[in-house]
């Protein structure tokens, strides 16, 4: 047991995140307990009463560094540009587009069907196999994502995924983390913390609230919220048009995109002053 905890202690030392000292032990813990089971007069699992603190994976001393990392709408739209330009890459492309400018969660954006997208009112439905009754949405989402959808749908079964070359959500991860490291090496984040982008970008520019809470799926933060919030239902798309994706799409439009981007609608005109 004392070898393990100086094991345990080196990886903390070595500034590793609490999900890495818990998986480096995994397979330390699992022999214990499978030798144990297997010879249980000849041998103890001696991790079995062993505990991971998560504050043992933080550092008592101030980093100028540390915080929640998380890519903006216009580096979303970068990055988005840059996977188009590439052959085969719809499904990452919509998967990345529904994450970083709808708020999707990563299983969300694999689970969605073309069956739950209206082009015609430029909506998407969650639901199915959620984590509360409160993922349970339809939502409308701003005109890139419309125009991906649009480029990409052509005569597809309506109950094929969206996304159907990725049926294991770590396959998805592993090749959005390829590909935003060829993007830009500096950058480090979390395929699932794609969805951190919106609410991130709401916060810093002031429009996050009750609405942008419901559009990403959150519980009420309140009782009022929870049971006497009238806006319920189909009468809440236009709030969250305006609310939500009207400042989504304020946005994207202060993108300073080429003018060849595949993912912006229509013909542009320039003007030369």
């Amino acid at each position: 047991m004392e070898h393990i905890l100086q094991y345990q202690k080196s990886l903390v030392d070595r500034g590793l995140a609490f999900d890495s000292v818990r998986l480096y032990l995994l397979p330390v813990r699992r022999t214990f307990a499978w030798v144990a089971s297997n010879w249980p007069k000849q041998y103890v699992n001696i991790c079995q009463d062993m505990r991971l603190s998560r504050r043992e994976s933080h550092s008592s001393t101030y980093n100028e560094e540390e915080g929640n990392p998380y890519l903006s709408i216009h580096q979303i739209l970068n990055f988005l540009d840059w996977l188009a330009r590439k052959n085969g890459q719809e499904s990452l492309i919509l998967g990345v587009a529904l994450q970083g400018l709808a708020g999707l969660q990563l299983q969300e954006a694999l689970r969605l069907t073309w069956d739950k997208v209206d082009m015609d009112e430029e909506t998407i439905t969650i639901d199915g196999v959620v984590k509360n009754r409160y993922r349970i949405r339809k939502i409308p989402v701003c005109k890139v994502i419309m125009w991906l959808l649009c480029r990409i749908r052509h005569s597809v079964d309506p109950e094929k995924l969206i996304i159907p070359d990725y049926a294991a959500f770590d396959n998805y991860s592993h090749a959005v983390h390829r590909e935003l490291r060829r993007w830009n090496p500096t950058v480090y984040i979390k395929p699932k913390d794609l969805r951190n982008t919106l609410q991130t970008e709401a916060i810093d520019a002031g429009w996050y609230g009750y609405y942008v809470q419901r559009y990403v799926g959150h519980a009420p933060a309140t009782i009022g919220e929870r049971h006497y919030h009238g806006d319920q239902g189909k009468r809440l798309i236009p709030l969250l048009r305006e609310k939500v994706v009207a400042h989504i799409d304020g946005e994207i439009g202060k993108w300073e995109a080429p003018l060849d981007s595949p993912i912006i609608p229509g013909p542009r005109l320039v003007v030369n002053l």
